[in-house]
């Protein structure tokens, strides 16, 4: 860790040097790996351009491989603040807990923006406490995607076809005929769903429309309810029901790649990057999970840009974050080069005229950001933690070697007392 404090102090020193001897001011931006790639080289590429545009100014991009997190804690914790850092959702709540971010709310006020230009879904993650500490550059939500010509040679309607009439019955009905063990080996080698065992599908796709969560509060939760909400066994009992029957594979390579699974309800809109990159694209269409017991939602994903609380030029930080995020120009040209949403209202309705070769229901990508039932990922620092515990045991539930009343005791104690940590510490 040492060692790790010593070359950030290196770095930021070398940074301070050339600024002196240059007469500009660097902005450093601590460039988050786990984005993905075409991310990164919009936001090299605006870097250069910003520059040009501004000669005073130097973007500094310091490459983060690793945990992003304990980067940015640990170069804190050596007196080094990074101008810019862009958290994912997954990661913010770590980074806010440490008090390492500006409100931006003055920014904003400042510059003629609003929260009214963002998506209010995309806003959540960086809403605390009625601070603004970022501004968000792209909102994702995963849906249903279908493979059309599965759907049609099994004499079936899409789900985009059944619109309101997609529910949890349709996809009991529809998935034994799509369904088979086509080598005679006694288990089924093609699915009516793929959707992997992983806590931040199953709970989008299943638990979340049946009514249930597992906290209390999509931002800043305080109580675990895996227990305390039935809803919970509810979504979950149904993806038993689905895999135990073989009706659903937690592989994704055989909707992605394979053509053995109808329907996939594991990708957002990357799904346009993944079709591209097909030897044989299928033809596909988009569709809203479907409906459960109370309700038709998605979840959705906001990533961000923030400016570090200790930042010494916060307002020529702010006007890059404000290039990046919300120039109009620059979101579309974002949403072309990655395929992603933008979370500037402005660009947003431009997405589905983007992509030509793509189907028209690509626009659901963005009218589910609107449905009164989109959610956020929940937003705490346990959710990681979390996460890992529930792939981990809940294996076991899909083998039968453990009870789901079980399992869902195990995980309530687990959540609430990671939770209970966090709140104490405040």
């Amino acid at each position: 860790m040492l060692k790790v404090v010593l070359t950030v102090s290196f770095l930021m020193s070398y940074i301070i040097t050339s600024v002196a001897q240059s007469g500009q001011i660097t902005l450093t931006h601590l460039a988050n790996s786990s984005h993905h790639d075409a991310h990164r080289k919009f936001v090299e590429e605006k870097a250069r351009e910003f520059s040009l545009r501004h000669p005073d100014v130097n973007i500094e991009i310091v490459a983060a491989s690793g945990n992003y997190v304990e980067k940015v804690l640990i170069a804190a914790a050596g007196g080094v603040s990074y101008d810019i850092i862009e958290p994912t959702t997954a990661q913010i709540a770590d980074i806010v807990n440490q008090s390492l971010l500006l409100d931006l709310t003055p920014f904003l006020q400042r510059s003629g923006l609003s929260r009214q230009d963002f998506i209010p879904v995309a806003l959540l993650p960086f809403t605390w406490n009625g601070a603004l500490v970022g501004l968000p550059t792209e909102i994702n939500a995963v849906t249903t995607i279908s493979n059309v010509r599965l759907l049609q040679e099994a004499g079936l309607q899409t789900p985009g076809q059944l619109g309101k009439d997609w529910n949890w019955d349709a996809l009991r009905t529809m998935a034994p005929k799509l369904s088979a063990d086509t080598q005679g080996r006694g288990v089924n080698d093609r699915w009516a769903v793929a959707l992997n065992a992983s806590f931040h599908r199953i709970f989008p796709a299943f638990v979340h429309n049946a009514g249930g969560d597992a906290y209390d509060a999509q931002v800043q939760p305080r109580n675990a309810t895996f227990t305390k909400d039935s809803a919970v066994a509810v979504g979950l009992q149904f993806y038993l029901d689905l895999y135990w029957r073989e009706w659903l594979t937690t592989n994704a390579k055989t909707f992605r790649s394979e053509e053995r699974t109808a329907i996939s309800l594991l990708d957002g809109s990357w799904w346009i990057g993944l079709h591209e990159e097909l030897d044989d694209p299928f033809p596909y269409e988009v569709a809203p999970f479907p409906a459960g017991p109370a309700r038709q939602g998605s979840e959705a994903l906001a990533n961000g840009f923030c400016i570090g609380v200790h930042s010494q030029h916060p307002e020529k930080a702010f006007e890059w974050i404000k290039f990046l995020a919300a120039d109009y120009d620059n979101a579309i040209e974002y949403m072309r080069a990655t395929g992603r949403p933008t979370a500037y209202l402005k660009a947003t309705p431009r997405f589905p005229t983007l992509f030509d070769k793509h189907p028209p229901s690509i626009s659901v990508w963005i009218e589910v950001l609107s449905h009164p039932d989109v959610r956020i990922r929940n937003v705490t620092p346990v959710y990681t933690t979390v996460q890992n515990e529930f792939n981990s045991r809940f294996r076991d539930v899909m083998d039968r070697k453990r009870s789901l009343t079980d399992f869902l005791e195990h995980m309530q104690r687990f959540t609430q007392s990671r939770l209970d940590e966090i709140w104490r510490g405040r």
